[in-house]
């Protein structure tokens, strides 16, 4: 019996993972930061897209205090990835803020509005995936 069932682990566990499919990564990450300054805590926001998820270049990134700002178009910085596909915003006052990430490639508009909840003295690693 045991031999049956560790053939049928190992041949679904061999269809299974042979099919090279991408996972796609976490929305969130949150680390420890104890050299944050008080009442802050760091934003990254890293944009990938495609079926590989690989960075994506060139995205640009507005960030917002509010949803209002956003309709306002009032940002508080805005940031071009480079090649990595990365955007470091620095710390920031912990609190709620809104991240919009538009990219054109190939003729296609890429457009995204996520929520990012900044903690304090933690750093969060925001991945937003671009459609």
């Amino acid at each position: 019996m045991w031999k049956i069932l560790a053939l049928s682990f190992l041949v679904g566990f061999a269809f299974g993972c042979g099919r090279g499919e991408a996972i796609a990564p976490p929305p969130a990450v949150y680390d420890a930061d104890e050299n944050a300054p008080y009442g802050t805590g760091g934003l990254v926001v890293k944009v990938v897209g495609g079926s590989r998820y690989e960075p994506e270049a060139n995205a640009d990134i507005s960030l917002y205090a509010s949803m209002a700002d956003y309709e306002a178009d009032v940002y508080l910085a805005r940031i071009i990835t480079g090649r990595n596909g990365r955007a470091d915003f620095g710390y920031l006052n912990a609190g709620n803020y809104y991240v919009y990430v538009w990219k054109s490639a190939d003729g296609k508009e890429y457009k995204s509005l996520q929520a990012a909840q900044v903690q304090l003295a933690r750093n969060l690693t925001r991945t937003i995936i671009l459609r």
